[in-house]
């Protein structure tokens, strides 16, 4: 439990002095009902929108290193007066998955609904999507088919994944708990927070997910592109085909240990097996430059896969 001192009083800070509580309303329209999840950065609300009478899901500015509530517990401080330059700078940046998002009507990109300032931080209001995570999904639907898997669900995100690079944008944190399948089996890419048009971003600040990011996002001076969101799809399919997330990528700096997909998953063939290797390759270089590539290899395991049921049914 930390201990601060605000304009002469004493505010103890425990978790539950992080987040808003329930019943909260913000800009007279939004209830707070729980806390989803909390990260260094933000915190995730399950919400209420009390004007069009339906939830919605409303993600806060909230870097707790460098910030508490004040005895309101609403309003957001700097713990000190030196971070306060840089804690509206980054509250600024916060505000670019708004950007990014807003432009897209798409099926599988989370819709943004709104954003603003008060608290004296920032709020970003997004649709509520039913369903589980990718790896929920993963978890509960054990007897689900590769066939299926790769035409419902991962073809979807492939193409989605190329209209964001068509426009500039890579998104830089695609894992299983990133992606909402909906119960028709739709998937829905729900956190846009470290998405950046990556031909203009000259500092690029770090975000990482262990086995799902490439070692260049563990520095802010490395390229990254398309190339980035191709490992961390190919880690995605990893994931899938054998249970466990790939080796972290700054372990396989100095010796590279990474397993091989097809001694642990003998469903595959061999050549979607070396594509999804080859993907996951530590130098950014072996990988495949876009997703057309990587598009045609999944299409062709489909019909692999499909040829290889029909010849077990005879």
């Amino acid at each position: 439990m930390i201990v601060c001192i605000l304009g002469g009083n004493v505010m103890k800070e425990g978790m539950d002095n992080v987040w808003l509580s329930k019943g909260v309303v913000l800009q007279s329209s939004y209830q707070i009902r729980k806390k989803i999840a909390i990260s260094e950065l933000s915190i995730v609300y399950l919400s209420y929108d009390l004007v069009k009478r339906k939830h919605c899901i409303i993600k806060e500015y909230f870097p707790r290193k460098i910030v508490l509530r004040d005895l309101d517990h609403q309003t957001v401080v700097c713990r000190k007066s030196l971070m306060k330059e840089k804690y509206y700078q980054a509250r600024n940046d916060f505000f670019s998955e708004y950007q990014i998002i807003k432009r897209y009507n798409h099926p599988n990109i989370a819709k943004g609904l709104d954003s603003f300032v008060t608290n004296n931080t920032g709020y970003i209001v997004l649709e509520y999507y039913q369903g589980k995570t990718l790896d929920e999904y993963i978890e509960t639907q054990k007897e689900i088919s590769i066939v299926k898997f790769l035409k419902q669900i991962f073809i979807s995100l492939i193409y989605t994944v190329k209209q964001l690079h068509q426009d500039g944008i890579i998104h830089r944190d695609l894992k299983p708990t990133n992606i909402i399948v909906s119960p028709k089996g739709t998937p829905v890419i729900i956190d846009f927070g470290s998405a950046i048009y990556y031909q203009y971003q000259e500092h690029k600040k770090i975000f990482v997910t262990p086995g799902f990011s490439p070692i260049e996002y563990y520095s802010e001076k490395t390229k990254q592109g398309k190339y980035s969101d191709l490992y961390s799809l190919a880690a995605i399919l990893y994931y899938y085909l054998t249970g466990r997330a790939p080796l972290v990528a700054t372990n396989r700096l100095h010796e590279d240990k990474i397993e091989g997909i097809n001694s642990l998953c003998e469903e595959i063939s061999g050549i979607f097996g070396c594509v999804i290797m080859k993907n996951l390759a530590f130098d950014y270089h072996k990988r495949f430059n876009d997703l057309n590539a990587f598009e045609f290899f999944i299409k062709l395991e489909c019909l692999f896969q499909t040829i290889k049921s029909k010849i077990k049914k005879i």
